[in-house]
């Protein structure tokens, strides 16, 4: 049967996708929007986007010198010889970049099992706001730090905020803490913002605002219709995703297909009156599926502004997440109380308990 991950391991834009994580851009030609790359000793090379940015957010230009580009004379035939041609790229690619750029890393989509395309919909990386959502982003309601240190300790005003230290020395979240939660009902992790006097460089308290970090991509699953999977190993505690989409009121959600909706929920008592719909506008996240022995939670985390009532719901790993495992959270009791009268669970897990 085909596999795609073993498949693009060798593949020439499979290793262009790699030179992302490179720090040395060598441009060997250029073509309409596109170059044809190698790292420093040539290890790795391929066909990629100009605009393509290695781990320090650099294209190409930064590192191109007079002496590193083909005439483009010879463009053509150097791409053609490396086998970069589009319908030489990895079979079942759909989109090589979903996100179109607004990710740091370019969000790939696949179909091995029929002819389906990715559902349409606007790409975001964060939820919008509409005229029924209105959130506070006032500076004067904000809490801020002024720490010289990493801010990974309670002696940060924002760190304090959460009641607890959830990242650790690495600016990962400690999953033990996160899971324990005795004191602290729902966990909310108050992150630093620009409003902040700590240094971005050092602090520890800024995982989400970092963005996006590693790589995955969607992909048409067996029985569970769209997915997401790892396609490099996610250590736990790492940040994944937001679940971004609308932020609309609860009485709007009975005119929503509820494929897509992510419900606030309960917090201290207090009921939010709000849910994230990502069914038109949305990121990557909202082809998570569930998974009965999940390898992610979610967390409330705010970090452009402290309104109370709208929480970023940020993504991250209870666990290490292989390379092309598929990544998912437990919906919830809930969900499967009204659903499971229509399909079962498909996550394939032993601890399966909707199937």
């Amino acid at each position: 049967m085909y596999t795609p991950a073993d498949d693009r391991k060798n593949s020439v834009f499979h290793k262009a996708t790699e030179l992302k994580l490179t720090n040395i851009f060598h441009v060997l030609a250029s073509q309409k929007g596109y170059c044809f790359c190698a790292d420093k000793m040539r290890k790795c090379e391929g066909l990629c986007r100009e605009n393509l940015r290695n781990a320090d957010g650099q294209t190409y230009k930064d590192h191109c010198g007079a002496d590193s580009a083909v005439t483009n004379d010879n463009v053509l035939q150097l791409l053609t010889s490396a086998g970069a041609r589009k319908n030489q790229l990895p079979p079942h690619l759909l989109t090589a970049d979903l996100s179109r750029g607004r990710e740091k890393t370019p969000v790939q989509v696949f179909n091995e099992f029929d002819t389906d395309k990715v559902p349409e919909f606007v790409y975001c990386t964060k939820t919008h706001f509409g005229q029924d959502a209105q959130v506070d982003t006032s500076v004067e309601n904000m809490q801020t730090c002024s720490c010289g240190d990493v801010c990974n300790s309670e002696k940060c005003e924002c760190v304090a905020l959460s009641e607890k230290v959830y990242y650790n020395a690495e600016g990962l979240l400690s999953v033990s803490v996160a899971l324990n939660n005795e004191k602290c009902q729902v966990p909310v992790i108050y992150e630093c913002s620009d409003l902040c006097g700590c240094d971005v460089r050092k602090c520890r308290n800024r995982a989400t605002t970092k963005g996006v970090s590693y790589l995955m991509e969607v992909h048409k699953t067996r029985e569970m219709g769209w997915g997401v999977r790892a396609i490099e190993t996610i250590p736990k505690g790492a940040y994944i995703a937001d679940y971004c989409g609308e932020m609309i009121t609860n009485s709007s959600c009975d005119d929503r297909e509820d494929s897509y909706l992510f419900e606030l929920g309960i917090t201290n008592g207090s009921k939010f009156n709000y849910t994230i719909d990502a069914k038109r506008v949305g990121g990557f996240s909202r082809f998570f599926n569930h998974k009965c022995d999940p390898n992610m939670i979610a967390m409330r985390v705010f970090r452009e502004h402290q309104d109370f009532r709208f929480p970023n719901f940020a993504f991250f790993a209870i666990k290490d997440i292989t390379k092309g495992e598929e990544i998912g959270f437990d919906y919830g009791e809930e969900f499967w109380k009204i659903k499971r009268s229509y399909f079962s669970c498909k996550c394939g897990s032993k601890k399966c308990k909707w199937s």
